[in-house]
């Protein structure tokens, strides 16, 4: 199986300026890379000229899933950060005067929805906005001009968490994050549209209240119940 990359984002402080800057970037061993990039070894100009702060992870994808996300998520920091705050992906040059092609009202969900569910306000709210304004491009044509009341649930809220109030922390295997991907694969087979990760597991999380026997005996064979 080839190797899934991890997008990251980088936190930097300038040293020469007072204003936060980004690096976008991907990586198999995200690690070595960021004691690369801390190290000033094997890295960017753009991120030379400034300190890492911190950094984040965003999501893990193939290759060229990952590298499209990588210029996308690029191009729409510099929207909101601004051009001059902004590097990664194909467009690390300092000088750079363009920003990455893409489509601002027509996002990658996948991408937004990961950027939405990251622990960093500023990121998460631009993964909101985005959210947002992919559902207002689609949401009438795909609601069939219901009213609010009969309006589905994804079409009434205004991003993927405004109708989700309480936070559950999970911490899972290895085996049952790659589950999760095989499953959302399958999910979105069968309705033959694309799903966000968290309706995918608030609903299984549904499917398994409702049937207590199979979450029972997986927690057999994990050794519960034993005599």
């Amino acid at each position: 199986m080839a190797d899934k990359y991890n997008l990251y984002v980088l936190e930097l402080e300038p040293i020469e300026y007072e204003h936060a800057e980004w690096y976008v970037g991907i990586t198999t061993d995200v690690d070595r890379r960021i004691a690369e990039h801390r190290r000033g070894g094997n890295t960017s100009k753009w991120v030379c000229l400034s300190e890492v702060v911190d950094h984040h992870i965003i999501g893990k994808w193939p290759e060229r899933t990952a590298r499209k996300y990588e210029d996308e998520l690029t191009g729409h920091l510099m929207d909101e950060f601004g051009h001059g705050s902004v590097r990664g992906g194909r467009y690390t040059d300092p000088l750079i005067k363009s920003a990455p092609p893409r489509d601002p009202d027509n996002p990658s969900i996948e991408l937004a929805e990961a950027l939405a569910e990251v622990g960093h306000n500023g990121l998460a709210s631009v993964g909101e906005s985005l959210l947002s304004n992919g559902y207002d491009g689609s949401s009438d044509e795909r609601s069939g001009g219901d009213t609010a009341s009969a309006t589905p649930r994804i079409y009434r809220r205004e991003t993927i968490k405004s109708d989700r109030p309480e936070i559950l922390q999970l911490h899972v295997q290895g085996s049952t994050v790659d589950g999760e991907d095989d499953l959302q694969d399958d999910v979105e087979d069968i309705l033959d549209d694309d799903v966000y990760a968290l309706d995918l597991r608030e609903a299984a999380y549904l499917v398994a209240m409702q049937h207590p026997d199979g979450v029972a005996e997986i927690l057999q064979e994990w050794g519960y119940d034993l005599e």
